[in-house]
């Protein structure tokens, strides 16, 4: 075939561009492009005409290389998994201009690839094209938490996310995850993005500078109880840091419960790998889902894992119960201890977990393998009828049954008859939903359901709840006069804790928002009536820790079993709450056979059972007293005294007698020591365990102890007491624009001794701003809520002294009289050391079969109200 004519008539060279390879850059074939190479006379001419073609070709070259750049970026941030497009670009790209007073940073966050991309460079092309230019917008209140756990457990995480994003609701402000915190934004990414996107949605990322927030302490008591966030609606402050943890109570969100079941909705893929979980001829069956928690929870001393007697013997009381109106029931084991679930329900279970029952209804148990936590909530959602929680404190069962079918039954083992150390900071009516049902297992093993009363609460007040005629001589309607007699005394300003109408006599106590009273005719003794009072409170806070109106309803019978064994015939019996323990349990209804009372029922020492067996025999012995102080700006201290302490935790076997000497000033002086070093103690109190007519006799303490922790005495001493840690101030104005202080904290006690976690508040005007601090040691922060700075110093040697130089702003005029000045205060921990000079000579420890016991002493003083005065 002839060739084509080129320039000129003469025939062209043909050159093809081959395949070119770059630095993140595909193959890439590029066009076909001519270039016709003349020989002879037009050299010129052509070196021209290809010249302007090669640039035509590096422009093409370069617009491909722009092009195939943006792409490659795009392509970076797409290439994650079940991650959403503007989610990650709202992490990777530059955070909104929101200056909240110049706190908010850029933030940017690299993919990782073999070959480095070009982010600086072509990064404004990642964003949408109909994106509006950014507005710079007033600054908006933000909202933001401590995030303790979210750097742990699943379960953790989803509550302190979901608490915030409700408390911000409350309050009206914009939640914020803060990306200064290197762990929380790596667990952000890495743990909720992947999973739960939706989720995510709900916060802004941005970077809030310490300074710029106002710290408030709020749920503080412990990780399950609710902290009222209404209380915190008057807070001006643009930037609110609420220093707590875990924020596990279900009513922080209660009212977005639909939206946050769709925020946590697990990918679909997770929907399929649940599908094939269930065997196919179990999927039209009535499905009980079990919830097993153990691995971590069995060795760390705190949290209660699931135990084969309660699981076994809980799971076949729900599938007796629901076998009654389903013909197919079948129970699903989910969990991260398959071996042991697999022992369990196959009956091959050791005799050191626990015996298990005898008989058993007929169902199948499916065994699931622990895949993911997001395959576990996919499989809840789909199939779970019901959930039974054996772990009492685990959050992933928590969520595990928050997140199942709409109408799905949930039941739980109650915490208040386990030993979960959780128990401490958990209030059940906070954490579990009020829907949920409890399930409590007596001593022979039986499932029982807590009984709740369905009593309309606003139609209670003033009314009884519960009533106990141990005599029968005073009319029961007679507790109706009660209330209106009580609220015209307080009308006219005139109480007493005895009321009288006509021939009835009403001795009462108030606690919570309950009233305990008690009716009587004859002339009884009415301090042995509040005694009794305020012993029953004591008991049935051991049975259910808070003592109000809700828990006394969902107790009521045992409430009832507890008043017929404290009282007879209007005669105080037995009081001492671990015995009751024994043998009155939290059943709502009598045991199947009536236990044998311990001997400590019949026996002098009631407050100690017979059979106690230890190990190993220790005695633990703390003296504890608190300081309170008050002093002025000179030096002088005004008032003080101080409140001590006898705390002891006994671990003896069998019936042991104790006897405690101390260097008391009586016993010294009555046996010819009185130069000796001693301490005359005042208000001594004794726990009933004491021997007083010996103490009385010879001021020796013995007594045979209950098991366990307990106070056994009380001492109190007015005295001048030498401040421990003396505070001088120096405060100068400065045309009511500047205030500074000049602190000086001196430690008065011996070298040898060292004062731990101290805190000195030193109040400062409450339009003050812009704190400015220097220091020689420790820390200090502004807390503007309490209208005051806090110097904090972990370790304060005796005989030492440090400074501290302050300085604030005064915007506005105020006079220093109308204001006026509150004391500084002052928090310590002084171990090893006791103000009063009270010391334990002797320690004896007399059983009959003669084992040796460990004694264990140890001294701390603290503050009580400790407060000085300011110039």
């Amino acid at each position: 075939m002839r060739a084509r004519k080129g320039l000129r008539g003469y025939n062209p060279i043909i050159l093809r561009a081959s395949s070119l390879f770059l630095c993140g850059l595909p193959p890439l074939l590029l066009p076909k492009h001519t270039a016709t190479v003349a020989a002879k006379n037009y050299g010129r001419k052509l070196l021209v005409y290809f010249k302007l073609h090669f640039v035509h070709l590096l422009i093409a070259l370069f617009a491909v290389y722009l092009l195939h750049s943006i792409q490659t970026q795009v392509s970076h941030i797409r290439r994650i998994e079940d991650v959403n497009f503007d989610l990650f670009q709202k992490l990777a790209s530059f955070i909104p201009t929101d200056p909240l007073d110049g706190t908010i940073e850029k933030v940017s966050l690299k993919p990782q690839t073999p070959c480095k991309p070009f982010v600086p460079l072509f990064a404004p092309f990642i964003r949408p094209l109909d994106q509006p230019p950014e507005v710079k917008m007033p600054p908006v209140a933000t909202l933001t938490t401590k995030m303790y756990g979210i750097i742990a457990g699943g379960g953790n995480q989803l509550f302190e996310l979901c608490a915030l994003r409700g408390i911000s609701d409350f309050l009206l402000r914009e939640p914020v995850l803060n990306a200064v915190e290197p762990a929380l934004m790596q667990s952000v990414y890495q743990n909720v993005m992947p999973l739960f996107p939706e989720l995510l949605k709900q916060f802004s990322i941005k970077l809030v500078r310490k300074e710029s927030m106002a710290v408030i302490p709020f749920n503080s008591r412990g990780c399950c109880i609710h902290d009222d966030p209404m209380r915190l609606t008057n807070l001006t402050s643009p930037n609110l840091f609420l220093d707590g943890a875990y924020f596990q109570s279900y009513k922080y969100f209660m009212h977005i419960r639909n939206e946050v079941r769709q925020w946590l909705m697990p990918p679909q893929l997770s929907f399929l790998r649940a599908e094939l979980m269930m065997p196919p001829e179990n999927r039209d069956h009535f499905i009980i889902c079990t919830h097993i928690r153990r691995g971590d929870f069995v060795t760390d001393n705190m949290h209660l894992p699931s135990q084969a007697d309660f699981t076994r013997a809980a799971t076949d009381f729900l599938v007796r119960r629901y076998q009654r109106v389903h013909a197919n029931v079948s129970v699903v084991l989910l969990g991260n201890d398959p071996l042991w679930s697999h022992s369990l329900f196959h009956g091959k279970i050791s005799d050191e977990v626990g015996p298990l029952p005898d008989l058993s209804p007929n169902y199948t148990a499916v065994l699931t393998p622990t895949l993911a936590p997001e395959v576990d909530f996919a499989f809840s959602r789909t199939f779970c009828d019901v959930v039974l929680i054996t772990a009492p404190s685990s959050t992933f069962g928590w969520w595990l049954a928050y997140l199942a079918k709409e109408d799905a039954m949930v039941y739980y083992r109650d915490i208040m008859q386990t030993n979960d150390e959780v128990i401490f900071e958990l209030d059940p009516r906070d954490f579990y939903p009020m829907d949920w049902t409890k399930l409590q297992m007596s001593q022979q093993g039986k499932i029982m359901e807590a009984l709740h009363t369905n009593v309309d609460h606003r139609h209670l007040k003033g009314k009884t709840i519960i009533a106990r005629n141990y005599r029968g001589d005073v009319d029961m309607g007679v507790i109706d006069k009660f209330m209106p007699l009580l609220m015209e005394r307080e009308e006219d300003g005139v109480t007493s804790p005895v009321l009288i109408q006509q021939d009835v006599h009403f001795v009462y106590i108030k606690h919570s928002n309950i009233y305990l009273v008690s009716t009587c005719r004859s002339n009884v003794n009415v301090a042995l009536v509040l005694s009794f009072l305020y012993k029953c409170i004591e008991v049935f806070a051991e049975y259910f820790k808070d003592v109000e109106e809700e828990s006394v309803r969902d107790n009521f019978v045992v409430i009832y079993e507890l008043l017929d064994e404290m009282m007879d015939f209007g005669f105080p019996q037995t009081t001492e709450s671990r015995i009751l323990q024994e043998y009155i349990t939290q059943e709502g209804q009598k045991l199947e056979a009536a236990p044998r009372p311990p001997m400590a029922v019949t026996n002098a020492v009631s407050w100690r059972s017979e059979g106690i067996k230890y190990r190993k025999n220790e005695v633990f012995l703390d003296v504890v007293e608190s300081v309170n102080m008050l002093a002025n700006a000179n030096g002088t201290v005004l008032q003080s005294e101080i409140v001590g302490s006898v705390k002891m935790r006994v671990y003896l076997t069998g019936m042991p007698e104790l006897r405690l000497g101390l260097n008391d000033k009586v016993l010294f002086e009555g046996s010819g020591r009185g130069k000796s070093k001693s301490v005359e103690l005042e208000d001594v109190k004794f726990h009933q365990c004491v021997r007083l007519s010996r103490f009385d006799t010879d001021r020796t303490i013995s007594f045979i102890p209950p098991d366990g922790a307990f106070e056994l005495m009380s001492y109190r001493l007015t005295t001048v007491v030498k401040p421990l840690i003396w505070i001088e101030t120096n405060i100068e104005r400065h045309s009511h624009s500047r205030v500074s202080f000049m602190i000086k904290a001196k430690s008065q006690f011996k070298r040898r001794s060292t004062a731990n976690n101290v805190e000195i508040i030193i109040p400062v005007p409450s339009d003050a701003d812009s704190p400015k601090f220097k220091t020689s040691i420790g820390s200090v922060k502004y807390t503007p809520e309490q209208s005051a700075f806090v110097w904090s110093i972990k370790s304060f040697p005796g005989g030492k002294e440090y400074l501290l130089n302050a300085s604030f702003s005064l915007p506005s005029v105020m006079s220093e009289e109308s204001e006026g000045r509150p004391p500084i205060k002052v928090k310590f921990e002084i171990p090893y050391f006791t103000t009063s000079g009270i010391q334990v000579r002797y320690l004896k420890i007399i059983e009959k079969s003669g084992y040796q016991a460990l004694p264990w002493v140890r001294y701390i003083t603290q503050n009580g109200e400790y407060q000085m005065r300011m110039n």
